[in-house]
């Protein structure tokens, strides 16, 4: 019997905040998911004052830990504050190699099956489906009408699902 094959996961985490990567670091340690799976991308507005800090912090981690400083696509430095989070966003999903991305705070505190049940749901529904945060996103209408429900009750979530028009 061949072992299944998860998907890899990059969990991508914008930070511009000094604290909050301690309740990031807790969550991911405790996830069911396959460690080997999991790759963390920290796109940090401060990375240039604490990258030696944020490394030895994560040091012995058994996902994989990527450290960068948020770019902006035309080179130029991003401003802060404005640019931080669409600059870091980006900048995560250029940088993940995972095969599924989630788009997380830099405060979050995921419960050990959180990245199981984003990547049970995404490979349930299919890949019109974005997963962030707590919650599952189905784009299920050709103008991408979403409907959300917690990711905890599937069962409100399908019956969202069966509720909407068909076209």
């Amino acid at each position: 019997m061949t072992p299944v094959v998860q998907p890899t996961v990059s969990v991508i985490v914008p930070t511009f905040r000094l604290g909050g990567l301690d309740l990031l670091k807790v969550g991911l340690d405790y996830q069911t998911y396959p460690q080997e799976a999991i790759e963390l991308v920290i796109v940090d507005a401060l990375y240039e004052y604490r990258h030696e800090v944020v490394a030895a912090y994560f040091a012995g981690t058994r996902y994989r830990v990527v450290h960068v400083p948020p770019r902006r696509l035309d080179g130029e430095p991003p401003v802060f504050p404005r640019d931080m989070y669409p600059r870091t966003m980006n900048t995560g999903i250029l940088t993940a190699s995972g095969e599924i991305a989630l788009l997380w705070c830099d405060y979050s505190l995921a419960q050990p099956h959180t990245i199981a049940q984003h990547v049970q749901r995404l490979l349930t529904f299919g890949s019109d489906t974005v997963s962030m945060g707590t919650h599952l996103y189905g784009l299920i209408h050709p103008d991408f009408v979403a409907v959300g429900a917690n990711i905890t009750d599937l069962d409100a979530y399908q019956t969202a699902l069966t509720a909407l028009p068909s076209d």
